[in-house]
This record gives C-alpha cells, structure tokens and sequence, in this order.
C-alpha cells in the first residue's frame, strides 16, 4: 500500500499543538478558490512548471515522446497532450519542471517523521496529516496513523469534512485531533463556489463530534475569506450550529493569498485573489469596525474564539 504525499514541511507551529511535522498528501474533491495548496487538488503525480527557472536548453522538448512541450507560452506544457511521464522532469537542468507528488510506503514515511522525534517530545508536538483532502486516503492514512501512534507520536488531521463518513470511521481511533473547516454555511452557495455539498460536511461533523467521548479531539476551524466567509450570515450560521452541537471552540483563519503564486505551477485558472486580498488585509490586521462583530457573535453564542492574532485588537 503506497500514498501519494507532494511534501513534508518540518518545524511547523500552526497546524496542531507544539512543533509538528506536516504530511501533505495529494487529492482534494473540493476547488476552493482560495485553496492555499492548489498543487493537493489532482489525485495524481503532476509535472509542475517553474517557468522562471527555464534556460531555453531544449532538452525537455527533445525528450517528450507526445509533442507536450510548447515554447510559444509561459505554460510550457500542453496539459491535454502530456500524459505526465515524467520524462521531460528528467531531463531538465535547471528544475524548471518538477514532479510534484511522491509514492511513500507507510514504514517509508514513519522513517521520515521520527527524524524530528526530538521535537515532538521537546514541545508535546507531533504530526499532522493535512492535504488536499488526507481521508480521501484513508487505508494509507489509517496505517500511516497507527505507526505514528505505536511509536507515542501525537496525530492530527486536517480535514475538509468533505468525504464519505466510513473514510472517518476508518481512522478516528488512531487520530488525536481532528482541525475539521466549516467553510460556508450556505448549501447553494456552498456547491457554487466550492463545487461540494456542504450537507456532507455537516453531518460528518455532527457524526464526528458525537462518536468522540473527548470533544477537545475536534477543533472547528473558519478560514475568513473575504465575501465568501467572512460575512455576518455565514459567521452566525456557524455559531448557531456549533452552539446547539455544544461546541464552545472555534479557530479563525486569517485571509491570504499564498496560493496564488502556485496556480500557474499547475496551469490552473481562476479568478486572482490579489486584488481581494490588497484591499481586505489592512482591514483585518486593523481590525476595522466593519469587522468587529467577528468574535461578538460566536461570544454571544457561548463558544470561544482562538487564532485571531491578525484580526483581533492589540
């Protein structure tokens, strides 16, 4: 059994508690336009394009056995043509192309985590299983748990709430915490921006928050992206559902736009965040009267918030 991980990142601090190692695995059913890892979203290994990095050498043109290689744009790749051998990555002098995705065994990637084992126990910190959508493989993520655990390593999952409730029940023993996103609480505009029933994200949550004796093990998490989110509605169709569930933490993440640098990467097209993101920033950082009634509403329903060090008064 073999997973499909586009990174390890080591000596992360916001993704579970103390220093944690984070698992990156590919595949995502959900296209978020503010998704900051747009290369989890394909469940399979890609070829990523740095066009920056390109010396004109030829030699990727050379190698492609499907004419895949163009030079009269700033893709490089003809994605409908290119059956993503890999040749061309091979070939390439200058890291211009790159693979993007790795098959580990699960032994194979324990071996990677216990290198950062002092860390953990330095800081009660541990590994975090984040994607893309990490359940959506969930045999791997299961076994690749269950090691972690055997060796006492603490275990987090980072999930979207968006995959069948079996892929839940299949590793909810060997997980500690679930960081679990509520996006937008709207079922239409939820399918119309993200392409996914939200329905299926709720019941999950509701699902998961039941079957966990301890309910700290499930911290809910609202990304605030700007007239999507960040909106009263939305916020307040949260609180409500979270305080009739009996949940009283909520973690709000701060709006960014680091994921736009890598949607060219990938040649994926959609709409630019920049232009949100240079006018709704300072907004939040100040955190401007248009955006006070953030913690007031989920205080008003009894539920605490955590994580806004960028959108909470100094």
């Amino acid at each position: 059994m073999k997973g499909l991980i586009y990174e390890i990142q080591r000596y992360c601090v916001d993704d579970g508690p103390g220093i944690r190692t984070v698992v990156f695995l590919k595949g995502c059913p959900l296209r978020c336009p503010w998704c900051h890892n747009p290369e989890s979203q394909d469940c399979r290994q890609e070829i990523g394009v740095y066009i920056n990095r390109c010396i004109n050498c030829m030699e990727c043109y050379e190698a492609c056995p499907r004419d895949a290689i163009v030079f009269n744009n700033g893709e490089r790749i003809d994605r409908e043509a290119c059956d993503r051998c890999g040749l061309c990555v091979d070939v390439c002098p200058s890291r211009c192309l790159v693979r993007i995705g790795r098959h580990y065994e699960p032994d194979e990637l324990l071996f990677e985590i216990l290198k950062d084992l002092p860390f953990y126990k330095t800081s009660n910190g541990g590994v975090t299983f984040s994607g893309g959508e990490p359940i959506y493989q969930s045999e791997f993520l299961r076994e690749a748990l269950s090691l972690c655990k055997r060796k006492g390593i603490h275990t987090a999952v980072e999930t979207s709430g968006y995959a069948p409730w079996e892929k839940f029940e299949n590793i909810i023993e060997d997980a500690d915490l679930f960081l679990y996103d509520l996006k937008i609480w709207d079922a239409k505009l939820h399918k119309e921006v993200t392409g996914g029933d939200n329905r299926i994200v709720k019941e999950n949550f509701i699902n998961l928050f039941l079957s966990l004796r301890d309910k700290s093990r499930i911290i809910p998490r609202i990304p605030l992206i700007p007239n999507w989110t960040l909106t009263k509605s939305n916020l307040e169709g949260w609180a409500k559902f979270l305080n009739e569930l009996g949940c009283r933490e909520v973690h709000l993440l701060p709006f960014h736009d680091m994921g736009e640098s890598k949607k060219a990467v990938v040649g994926i097209e959609t709409a630019s965040l920049k232009r949100m993101a240079l006018k709704e920033r300072p907004k939040l950082r100040a955190y401007s009267t248009e955006y006070s009634y953030i913690s007031e509403i989920f205080d008003t329903n009894g539920i605490s918030v955590k994580g806004l060090r960028e959108v909470s008064p100094t």
